[in-house]
């Protein structure tokens, strides 16, 4: 039996948002979605929604790829993610999966002398997938949510023993972190915390714009 118009459109707006997610289950080059849900997105789904197993391997089956095609503007995916916060805080933090989850920015390895021969044709090279996921409990303080429970990895390059975080990259024999250039959303100012840039650049306004010319000023 088919779902219902609200329950396809729910799967499909949760889809994608662990679309960012999903796409780690599969190697880089792979554009669509997995073949099969991994079973804790399989179980969080079906609890999300209050669904059987055969309703969400159906689901699945009839939605997926729409879901995955689904690009949502920056104004409707922060409304879903206000409307499935609870959602994922319920079923999700179990099962290490977050309303927002930080992952390195490349999901390959950026140096290019990792790269590897494909056996089909040896002309051409292939970027080194990265592997060995190491998964944190962090907390991330928001300008839209405040303090939210999340998760943060990091993953390996086994060729040039470099391991990606979220924000830097740092090999297994240096001693310094080198942050990425672009695209920093995070700021991280301890081991397990983190603040979003738009909260930095809130509290940066306030601080500007309470400041009060000498004249005015008024010592306490």
């Amino acid at each position: 039996m088919p779902l219902s118009l609200s329950k396809a459109s729910q799967f499909v707006k949760i889809v994608s948002l662990l679309k960012p997610l999903l796409s780690w289950y599969q190697p880089s080059y792979v554009c669509g979605p997995p073949t099969s849900l991994p079973l804790k997105f399989h179980d969080f789904l079906r609890l999300a929604l209050d669904l059987n197993d055969k309703e969400i391997k159906q689901a699945w089956s009839d939605l997926g790829n729409d879901a995955w095609a689904q690009e949502m503007p920056a104004v409707e995916e922060l409304s879903a993610r206000t409307k499935y916060m609870a959602v994922f805080l319920q079923h999700g933090l179990s099962r290490d999966i977050g309303v927002f989850s930080l992952e390195p920015l490349s999901r390959t390895c950026i140096d290019s002398a990792c790269a590897q021969q494909l056996c089909a044709d040896p002309s051409q090279l292939r970027d080194k997938e990265l592997v060995e996921p190491l998964t944190v409990k962090i907390t991330v303080y928001t300008k839209e949510f405040g303090s939210v429970p999340r998760f943060s990895t990091s993953r390996y390059c086994r060729h040039c023993h470099t391991r990606y975080h979220p924000n830097y990259y740092v090999h297994s024999d240096a001693t310094l972190q080198t942050y990425y250039r672009d695209n920093l959303r995070y700021l991280q100012i301890s081991g397990h915390c983190y603040v979003d840039i738009n909260l930095c650049e809130l509290f940066s306004i306030m601080m500007v714009t309470s400041c009060v010319p000498p004249p005015h000023q008024i010592t306490l």
